[in-house]
């Protein structure tokens, strides 16, 4: 494929519909586009039919199995007890394909989804490229297991595993296990590993809640979904319907409670090579930390669209991307489970044969007779047939038939899919030699550029770094230390060019803020105390770090002889630079991917300032390292550069 995000492409199969995943979500989506009238076709990653489910560990049975609703129009009767889910579900999915002749395309891997030249969406697969007038999208969240990030965790010397990889009890048989995670899947686990570990202990962010079965009542379900749909209609990144559900009390965990397996800590607050420890110093040794800390969306693929809102997630309204109404994610967000993944089908369905038959496949002019070509160049449409949903795909020209989407920010359908350069802007009382440590652990894989950044004002210094940028001619991402943090947002705004950015120990600000006010939000900082003011001819002051105080100030994690160094190397910053408010009417942060790294030990930027400034953005990542100064680049460069690596993968790079 070319890298325009427009791309052209000519003679690919065409249809209305592409649905992509057959899991609950995707199947209830079929059905429903079966009585629809539209074409379609179902593109599944999936060797077999079942979904995720296939994918489930073998000791998962049904009668912990926590509801399984029917598809639509097909009852699923309910198995032995001890059946393996595994086998249960898919075969229930199977007997649906078969039941209602679904036609779905397996094994096909979505690898992205674009605009194409004419408003048609482009599917791209390993198998080929569909040209479509929308889109259903119902991945899941299987294939994109979470791992939260805590320091330390990459010295831990013993086995770390998610959710995702379990098989069964016995490879945990004399091993101190530590169980992280507060949802179902997590106390199921926990009390299977129990029965044959040494030691278990279960962390989670908040009190477990059990409910008995009898109280799962519709109201309940309801209020539940409820909070996740509150989430994406803000624009939010969905917090799984699991996540805000209450765990099914079962005798199982009546059982465990009273050998007293359920027994939870708060998290730790770091990770040590022989176990865990929180901030009291209390610690746990362990063989295996198990993280059954969920999963996100899987919706890598739909990234060239640049669906995400500026507040992280996807702004939607019920399944319908706001942003461009041709796309409705079912099994996302609110309707991220059994009975919703239905409803949601249903409902989308109904809004998109709505929208396709209001803009109706534009009809060219032939090219012989001057007529009208029949739309999309096909004929009358060929009856249904029972053993397959759709007609095959018909073979045309990119260029003919489409709902044109709403307008895209300017350049954003000129951005190359090519690799992001790594742009990295340091702050105030350093320099570019800063980042010597990051760009090393970067190695040849990433290309980046340290910008040597002015530090006269911040529009300027923003304008420079686009100059920067302009001198690269592609996809960048933008890292910007301290006083860089609100360069880098300024720098980014409206240019399409920049596919994330990334604060480390950095000012984050909204729209009307400084880096003095930002400083000033929270108590902590001594920064002012360290501070030698002198008058520069271009009027007004700058202000440096005394070398006295830097290395306890700037750097008191870095070795002193280094310290020494960077105090006499250190850039001076303009009064006016720090004071300047950003200008921008929105932050670049609202509708850009973003990352946070930072330390607990930073005396320039309170640490309460940096959590603040990070749970505000939203971000797609963020870690808080114990013990790091406000220098991390130079003190902690390994943490910094897998950031940003996860920053560039991020954006697809």
């Amino acid at each position: 494929m070319a890298g325009d995000v427009r791309a052209v492409v000519r003679d690919v199969p065409e249809t209305d519909v592409v649905v992509i995943g057959a899991g609950q979500a995707g199947l209830s989506s079929a059905y429903h586009l079966r009585a629809s009238g539209l074409d379609f076709v179902v593109l599944d990653a999936n060797p077999a039919p079942g979904g995720a489910w296939q994918h489930r560990w073998p000791t998962l049975r049904m009668e912990t199995v926590h509801g399984i609703f029917d598809l639509p129009g097909l009852h699923f009767t309910p198995p032995a007890p001890e059946e393996q889910a595994a086998d249960a579900v898919p075969a229930y999915f199977a007997s649906f394909e078969q039941e209602f002749g679904l036609d779905v395309r397996r094994p096909v891997a979505v690898t992205a989804v674009r605009n194409g030249d004419d408003g048609r969406l482009l599917v791209e697969s390993d198998q080929g490229t569909w040209a479509t007038r929308a889109l259903i999208n119902a991945t899941g969240t299987w294939t994109r297991p979470f791992v939260p990030r805590y320091p330390g965790q990459e010295t831990f010397r013993g086995r770390q595993l998610h959710t995702v990889d379990y098989r069964a009890p016995e490879e945990f048989a004399g091993k101190r296990v530590v169980v992280v995670g507060g949802g179902a899947s997590a106390a199921q686990l926990l009390v299977e590993i129990a029965d044959v570990a040494t030691a278990t202990t279960w962390v989670t962010r908040r009190p477990p809640v059990f409910r008995d079965s009898a109280e799962y009542t519709e109201e309940y379900r309801l209020g539940v979904i409820a909070k996740v749909e509150a989430r994406v209609r803000a624009g939010l990144p969905p917090g799984s319907v699991a996540s805000v559900i209450d765990l099914p009390w079962t005798p199982q965990m009546a059982r465990a409670r009273d050998r007293g397996v359920l027994v939870r800590r708060p998290m730790f607050d770091r990770i040590t090579p022989d176990g865990v420890e929180w901030r009291d110093g209390a610690r746990v040794d362990a063989d295996v930390i198990f993280w059954c800390t969920g999963w996100r969306p899987a919706l890598d693929h739909l990234a060239p669209l640049r669906l995400r809102g500026r507040g992280g997630g996807i702004v939607m309204d019920g399944t319908r991307v706001v942003a461009d109404p041709r796309i409705h994610l079912v099994g996302y967000g609110p309707s991220a489970s059994t009975v919703g993944a239905n409803r949601a089908g249903r409902a989308a369905v109904r809004e998109l044969r709505a929208l396709l038959a209001r803009h109706p496949p534009r009809r060219p002019a032939d090219p012989v007779t001057g007529g009208a070509q029949p739309p999309c160049g096909r004929g009358p449409r060929p009856a249904f047939h029972p053993r397959r949903v759709g007609n095959q795909p018909r073979r045309v020209q990119a260029g003919r038939c489409a709902y044109a989407p709403p307008p895209r920010r300017k350049g954003a359908d000129v951005v190359s899919d090519q690799q992001p350069t790594v742009v990295l802007v340091h702050g105030a009382f350093a320099d570019s030699a800063s980042w010597n440590g990051v760009i090393e652990r970067l190695g040849a894989g990433y290309s980046a550029v340290a910008a040597a950044n002015p530090l006269r004002g911040l529009a300027g210094d923003a304008a420079y770094v686009r100059d920067v940028m302009r001198g690269i001619g592609g996809p960048v991402v933008l890292v910007g230390h301290s006083y860089g943090g609100m360069v880098v947002t300024a720098a980014a705004t409206d240019d399409p060019s920049v596919r994330a950015l990334v604060y480390v120990n950095a000012f984050c600000p909204d729209s009307g803020e400084s880096a003095l006010t930002l400083s000033q939000k929270f108590p902590g900082s001594t920064l002012a105390d360290t501070l030698v003011s002198y008058p520069v001819s271009t009027g007004g002051n700058e202000v440096a770090i005394g070398q006295d105080a830097y290395h306890q100030q700037f750097a008191a994690d870095v070795p002193g002889d280094l310290a020494a160094v960077m105090a006499r190397t250190q850039r001076p910053v303009t009064e006016q630079a720090l004071g300047e408010d950003l200008s921008a009417a929105s932050p670049a942060w609202r509708s850009l991917p973003s990352w946070f790294i930072f330390g607990d030990a930073d005396r320039n930027i309170p640490v309460a300032a940096h959590r603040f400034m990070a749970d505000r953005a939203g971000p797609r990542g963020s870690r808080e390292i114990s013990g790091a100064s406000h220098a991390i680049g130079v003190s902690q460069p390994a943490e910094v550069a897998e950031t940003i690596i996860e920053a560039v993968r991020g954006t697809g790079g």
